[in-house]
Order: C-alpha cells, then structure tokens, then sequence
C-alpha cells in the first residue's frame, strides 16, 4: 500500500496514533518500509490473517 495515497483516503481510521502503529509493525518484523510504502511481511500477513479471523467470530 502506498502510505500517502492511503492516508488521504482513510488517514483518519488510524488517528494520530496512525504513525506509532506503523513503527511498531516494523519494529516487530510484521512490516517494512518501501518507496513510500508499508509493505506486510510473512508475519504482518500471518498477524492480519489472526485479526481478520477474530474479527469473523466475533
């Protein structure tokens, strides 16, 4: 996902805490950084794939 053009369509779901989130998925290994871009990796993939199935539950 390209960060700026996802924070000028839904910048506001995360409030201000969006840029906290962004460095600790990073500084977890469940995300990185890239041209602008805040690319899941396998663990931020395995993570979202355990939210989404809480979330389905619920």
């Amino acid at each position: 996902m390209h960060i700026a053009d996802w924070q000028a369509r839904h910048g506001g779901a995360w409030g201000p805490r969006r840029q906290a989130l962004a460095e600790r998925l990073v500084e977890q290994g469940q995300a990185r950084v890239a041209d602008g871009r805040l690319v899941l990796t396998v663990q931020g993939f395995l993570l979202a794939d355990e939210i989404t199935a809480a979330l389905a539950a619920a």
